[in-house]
C-alpha cells in the first residue's frame, strides 16, 4: 500500500495548528463547497494557500520532493494560487467512499491530495482510509494533530464518522497537465 501514499508524522507543531485555525476563522473565503452532497457530511471552510504558506513548514518543496522521489508525476510548480480545504467533522460527520477529481477544468488534472491533521484536541472515530483491491485500510499515519499523507487523488478514499469530538483536517489539491 505504501506505493499509494506517504506520510510525515509531526509535520507541523501544535502551535502552529493553532494559529494555522486562527488565521482561517479570520481569512475564509466565502466559496460554496462543490463537493457537498450526501456523501460528504461535515463543515468546509477555505482559504488561499499563500496566507498560511509561512506555518505550513515547507508543505510545498515537501510535496515536489516527495512526487520526484517517489511518484514522477508531472505537477504545476507553484501552489501560490491554490485554496485550501480546512474539514471540519463533528459527531456523526464522515466523507463517504470517493475519489479526488477536478471537474471545473478539463485541461488539469488532480495529481495528488495532501491532507494535513489540524485538530487541535483529540477525538475519536474519524479514521482516514484507502481502498485498493476491495481491502479497506485505515492510514494510522494521519491520527495525530501535525501529521501529514500525500495521497494519488484517484484512490478511492474515505473519513470513517467522528464519535465524539471534532476532526480537523486542511488539503491540498495538487494539480498538473491531464493524464495522457
Amino acid at each position: 500500500m505504501r506505493w499509494f501514499y506517504w506520510s510525515w508524522k509531526n509535520f507541523i507543531s501544535i502551535e502552529n495548528i493553532k494559529k494555522i485555525n486562527k488565521k482561517i476563522k479570520n481569512n475564509k473565503l466565502k466559496l460554496k463547497d462543490s463537493k457537498a452532497n450526501s456523501f460528504k457530511k461535515c463543515t468546509v471552510n477555505f482559504i488561499e494557500y499563500k496566507k498560511i504558506e509561512n506555518l505550513l513548514n515547507n508543505w510545498e518543496q515537501t510535496i515536489h520532493m516527495c512526487n520526484n522521489e517517489n511518484f514522477g508525476l508531472t505537477l504545476f510548480p507553484s501552489f501560490n494560487e491554490s485554496i485550501l480545504h480546512q474539514n471540519i467533522y463533528s459527531k456523526n460527520n464522515e466523507y463517504r467512499w470517493h475519489i479526488d477529481v477536478n471537474s471545473k477544468d478539463d485541461l488539469h488534472d488532480y495529481k495528488f491530495t495532501s491532507i494535513l491533521n489540524i485538530s487541535e484536541k483529540k477525538y475519536k472515530g474519524g479514521s482516514f482510509q484507502i481502498k485498493y483491491e476491495e481491502h479497506p485500510t485505515t492510514i494510522i499515519e494521519l491520527t495525530n494533530p501535525g501529521d501529514m499523507i500525500m495521497i494519488r487523488s484517484n484512490i478511492l478514499h474515505r473519513v470513517t464518522p467522528v464519535t465524539q469530538g471534532n476532526r480537523q483536517s486542511l488539503t491540498m489539491f495538487l494539480k498538473g497537465p491531464k493524464f495522457q
